[in-house]
């Protein structure tokens, strides 16, 4: 049949990095395949009470739909990809169905998953089920839901065996409640549980509590929406891995070949971090090669003429570009290899401190307190190789602190000093202050302490990274840490809002072009609307507000007198990245996306953002920092925007954003249909009665009508564009009224005045236009015309349709507007 073809052209998007962009193409006509559920049933390969993954289906086409041959396809189309994974179909009706991955499966049928989980699997089976779906014509109306955990076999006394469980009754539940047509359903334990799939960008449900996965959704590229609130500071050497090394590691067994993927370094990272950088070292213990990370934390103790015991402290780092960065930490210091820690110290107190050899025998040589710690982990960064991580903490007492020699590190009276920069050792300026002992540890410190505790090696993170992180969570209040599946997670929310406007009947959206900062353009910057972070605590409509402020400059008055933010557009997606500023912490991106809509584009208050010409602007404002700078140029940015047609939007998220076909429908318990009262156009303006003198023969309307012609160019332009798939209702409806103004008669009386037909002139001004929007209707109406014909449009003029969420139909209305 066509789909064992069509099955064959997705399996490199299967197991590929990127999902097959194009839908599978059935050919219902040509079946070489005869489903027997009788050969699909059998279970006896999964094992009692076996952890398994569970997808369950449901068709909710309309009865007319429901055929023999659409069914009888996607049954079989069914069975074909449940043999991409290894999946058992264990119940199975015309109308719905239950499938299950397990690992007993997949060692019966040799199936290798690799990296992939048993959610990985089933979540794909369904989006490729969902590709197939919408791809059909007419589509079919399936709704998938997911689910994993135990699933037990029972006998029946008559017909085949069930299954039963939490994962069961859960898919099943996701399935018959989803508000998605052609989407897969799954809750938020079974998106924990996705590994190779985890960065596939999942929508929130505002209803159900859950997340569906469009059918076309795909794994971000590597320069996802992190990238974009990542620090730009952190530039690291650009030395490569060289062969000898890469070598090095493959004759030791090491599969290079991981490097580079998902959380692991490259290879031109690990040669940096032992061969340059020398913050570890590899050692051959007991056949195998390990990674040693030593570190040396100093304790160097004073007291102060005030009887009180004091601590030296690391108060902060000024790095290359002038940015300070908050400290208030004890000093480390890196173990180099065929050093000791003692070696280590001396050269601390030695290049850091600039205390004289003498000073520094005499205290290296008295008594002081040392802890180590020794730790054995499997680093996430360096495939293949085990890590050894040895802490050595040193407390050290200065006896007396009274010496001549110490006043360059502020003793005896416990002042602040500054150290200089040793850019042969990658070694920042910095300033120190001296502490009272005791004193609880700093943000930072508590927060790399934090990182470690769950596996997070703070020690390989860029010089001021951890800072930077502290910032987001402490002060900006930009990020929040949270446990996920057992993992630590860093949630950073983003408020997306896409400034909408038509012109010349073309409906365009603007996005941001380039952005220069510190008089150097941004490299790589990809376009797309007005974006930002919110804090943790903020409610998006409030940061919608803040981001149209902060990013274009326009204050709440402002935006409530010239734009709409469109409530019913508001979306909630969210996606994983690994940040390459904080290695090793899984970062879950919140995004709220809203429409907002420009009332007027002749408007001369917007010439600022380029209309109504739709043309280039620029906006510089001055980044708001929480750091202080050595240089006056700080927080510059300029931003270059253009206007661009919306039907030229290429990029999947964009696409899927602007599409109608999926949007959440509220599922509730008793349908309102309250009736809503008929929504009416408002005229774009008003004519008045002229006033006349007795005696005066001048007819009225040729009054009114005086210095007003027809616009024929628009008149003509609405007749050729009427057929082209860009050209909307919006745009036809502005022509109308641009080419006509005979229209405007019907508003010179007012709203109550009456007509020759008995009606009012409001009441007549929306009998014309509604016929106006018939004619365009009926000339698109293999376009979606008979649709918007029955059921109208929202306010955006987007077409609506039997399961539009505003206004509420009774079923009985829908039946017979569809009739």
């Amino acid at each position: 049949m066509g789909a064992s073809s069509s099955t064959n052209e997705c399996v490199s998007g299967f197991l590929g990095k990127q999902v097959n962009k194009n839908p599978c193409d059935w050919d219902c006509q040509c079946r070489q395949y005869n489903f027997e559920p009788s050969e699909t049933l059998d279970m006896s390969d999964c094992e009692e009470g076996e952890e398994c993954a569970c997808l369950a289906w449901a068709l909710c086409d309309e009865v007319k739909l429901l055929q023999e041959d659409r069914l009888l396809s996607l049954h079989e189309g069914i069975v074909e990809y449940a043999k991409l994974v290894a999946a058992r179909v264990v119940e199975a009706s015309a109308t719905h169905g239950l499938l299950i991955c397990s690992a007993s499966i997949a060692k019966q049928d040799g199936f290798d998953r690799g990296h992939m989980t048993l959610e990985d699997s089933i979540v794909r089976l369904g989006q490729l089920l969902c590709r197939w779906a919408v791809s059909q014509e007419p589509p079919f109306a399936l709704r998938i839901g997911v689910h994993s955990g135990p699933v037990k076999r029972l006998t029946l006394p008559v017909g085949p065996e069930a299954y039963y469980g939490e994962a069961v009754v859960e898919a099943k539940r996701l399935a018959e409640s989803a508000s998605q047509d052609s989407c897969v359903q799954i809750l938020k334990v079974t998106k924990d549980k996705l590994n190779v799939l985890e960065r596939l960008p999942f929508t929130c449900s505002r209803v159900n509590d859950c997340y569906y996965l469009e059918p076309s959704s795909e794994i971000p590229e590597e320069s996802g929406v992190s990238l974009g609130y990542e620090s730009s500071k952190f530039k690291p050497c650009t030395a490569e891995c060289t062969p000898e090394f890469k070598q090095m590691l493959i004759d030791h067994g090491i599969d290079v070949s991981q490097y580079g993927k998902g959380q692991a370094r490259t290879l031109d990272e690990f040669y940096r971090n032992v061969v340059v950088e020398k913050k570890s070292y590899l050692e051959m213990k007991n056949g195998t090669l390990t990674r040693h990370v030593e570190l040396v934390y100093v304790s160097l103790h004073a007291w102060s003429r005030e009887g009180e015991e004091m601590e030296l402290r690391l108060n902060c780092e000024v790095l290359k570009d002038g940015t300070l960065v908050r400290k208030n930490q004890r000093p480390v210091a890196s173990v180099e290899e065929g050093s000791g820690w003692k070696t280590t110290v001396d050269s601390f107190l030695k290049s850091r401190l600039g205390l004289s050899e003498q000073v520094r025998e005499e205290l290296l040589a008295q008594d002081y307190n040392v802890a180590q710690k020794v730790e054995h982990i499997k680093s996430m960064f360096f495939p293949g190789v085990s890590t050894t991580y040895i802490t050595h903490e040193v407390a050290i007492n200065i006896k007396d602190p009274q010496r001549p020699e110490l006043q360059a590190i502020g003793l005896p009276s416990m002042t602040n000093f500054d150290t200089e920069a040793i850019p042969a050792a990658n070694v920042c300026r910095a300033t120190w202050s001296w502490r009272p002992v005791g004193e609880e540890l700093s943000n930072e410190e508590a927060l790399a302490q934090l990182l470690q505790e769950h596996g997070i090696d703070t020690n390989d993170y860029p010089t001021g990274s951890v800072s930077e992180l502290c910032d987001e969570l402490y002060e900006s209040r930009y990020a929040t840490l949270n446990m996920r599946a057992g993992h630590l997670v860093r949630n950073i929310q983003i408020i997306k809002v896409w400034l909408c406007a038509t012109i010349l009947s073309v409906d365009y959206v603007l996005r941001s072009k380039g952005k220069m900062q510190f008089g150097k353009r941004e490299r790589n910057h990809k376009e797309g609307p007005v974006i930002m972070r919110m804090r943790s605590d903020q409610d998006w409509k409030v940061s919608a507000l803040g981001c149209l402020y902060g990013k274009l400059g326009m204050d709440e008055a402002f935006i409530k007198q010239h734009l709409v933010i469109v409530d019913s557009s508001y979306r909630l997606d969210e996606e994983v990245e690994y940040s390459r500023s904080y290695p090793g912490l899984k970062t879950v991106y919140t995004i709220h996306t809203v429409k907002c809509r420009v009332k007027d584009v002749n408007n001369p208050e917007m010439s600022f953002i380029g209309l109504p010409d739709g043309n280039d602007f620029s906006v510089t404002r001055v980044r708001q920092s929480l750091r202080g700078s050595q240089t006056k140029r700080e927080g510059l940015v300029s931003t270059l925007w253009f206007w661009k047609p919306r039907s030229q939007l290429t990029e999947t998220p964009d696409l899927l954003y602007f599409s109608k076909s999926f949007t959440d429908k509220k599922q509730t318990p008793e349908l309102d249909c309250t009736p809503v009262a008929k929504r009416q156009l408002v005229p774009q303006s008003v004519l008045t009665l002229p006033e006349t003198d007795e005696g005066q023969t001048k007819l009225v309307v040729e009054q009114m009508m005086l210095g007003k012609r027809t616009d024929w160019t628009r008149a003509r332009r609405a007749a050729k564009r009427v057929l082209d798939p860009t050209y909307s209702l919006k745009s036809f409806h502005d022509d109308c009224t641009a080419s006509f103004p005979e229209l405007l008669l019907y508003t010179a009386d007012g709203d109550e005045a009456m007509t020759n037909s008995g009606r009012t002139s409001v009441e007549e001004y929306q009998r014309t236009m509604g016929a106006l929007f018939a004619v365009f209707w009926f000339m698109r109406r293999k376009m979606g015309g008979a649709e918007s014909f029955c059921f109208g449009v929202d306010d955006e003029w987007e077409p609506l349709n039997a399961r539009s969420q505003k206004p509420r139909r009774h079923p009985e209305e829908v039946n017979k507007r569809r009739a």
